[in-house]
């Protein structure tokens, strides 16, 4: 039901409460060179009626704001629970998003109102839960590898995404939302995204962390933190329950799937159990604050 073509008026205040928005096709991109081979599947998807405008979420937080101008905190906290509820529908129906970031994230607006509606997007690495085929390598590309879990980016080894990966990639972005701060911008000179120094305190040469450890960027994250808490010290914790999820809810968050474990989709599953109840939880936390700060 949530990817219809024919949408009624009532359709789309569902994709209005799911924060998904209904697919009309795909386009397939394959090479030109003869082998015909596959590169990637693009979704076509219908945006709501009655709007004005869209963008995505890293193209507001990268416009020009005023202290005065800046969403209140609630209202940026309701954006994020909207968000989370929309990745709670897609594991409800057993996928895994793989891509959460501001990027990938389409907020509407209107004359009366700046910051609506979030849509989740960027389906093209979706796949389900136990579809060995999801696995991923480490990416090079900072922009994308800050949003995913450490232990998805050891090496050149593959693991499997799993739900609370997705939660993880929503704590990044929380933070982001919560700061009213893009990690990125795009330097004009090198026609590329690069991380804000003032923010995660990015090396001038090329935008990598300083000191390139594995959990280098988790780190400079978790530091981040630490000015929430200056404000909220329960929306800190908040923020590190998403960041630390693996180590909330895994047995051992360090173990690298090989996809040959007889246990394999009994761990899967009792691990996206844990990651539903934590975002549940997360969910509840932030409507709380909301309506105190």
């Amino acid at each position: 039901r949530l990817f219809l073509e024919d949408l009624s008026e009532d359709d789309d205040a569902l994709c209005k409460t799911t924060g998904l928005l209904p697919c009309l096709g795909y386009v397939e991109s394959r090479r030109i060179d003869g082998s015909n081979e596959l590169i990637s599947i693009e979704q076509i998807l219908r945006l709501p009626k009655r709007i004005s405008g869209f963008q995505t979420l890293r193209s507001i937080l990268l416009d020009e704001w005023t202290e005065e101008s800046i969403p209140k905190t609630p209202d940026r906290l309701r954006l994020a629970v909207k968000l989370l509820e929309s990745v709670l529908v897609l594991h409800a129906i057993g996928l895994v998003h793989k891509a959460i970031s501001p990027d990938t994230i389409l907020v509407t607006h209107s004359d009366d109102v700046k910051i609506g509606t979030p849509y989740l997007f960027g389906f093209h690495q979706t796949r389900g839960e136990f579809q060995e085929s999801g696995r991923s390598p480490s990416d090079p590309n900072l922009r994308k590898s800050l949003y995913i879990h450490p232990n998805n980016t050891q090496d050149t080894r593959y693991r499997p995404f799993e739900m609370l990966d997705d939660i993880y990639s929503f704590g990044v972005t929380l933070l982001e939302i919560v700061l009213w701060k893009s990690f990125f911008i795009y330097d004009k000179d090198s026609e590329n995204w690069i991380g804000d120094k003032s923010t995660l305190c990015f090396s001038e040469e090329s935008g990598l962390p300083k000191n390139p450890a594995l959990n280098g960027g988790k780190r400079r994250l978790l530091q981040k933190v630490v000015v929430v808490r200056k404000q909220s010290p329960k929306l800190a914790e908040i923020i590190e329950q998403c960041l630390n999820c693996r180590e909330i809810c895994c047995a051992d968050p360090t173990q690298i799937a090989t996809g040959n474990e007889e246990d394999s989709e009994e761990r899967y599953s009792e691990e996206a159990s844990q990651a539903v109840g934590l975002a549940a939880r997360v969910i509840e936390g932030l409507r709380k604050l909301s309506t105190n700060l």
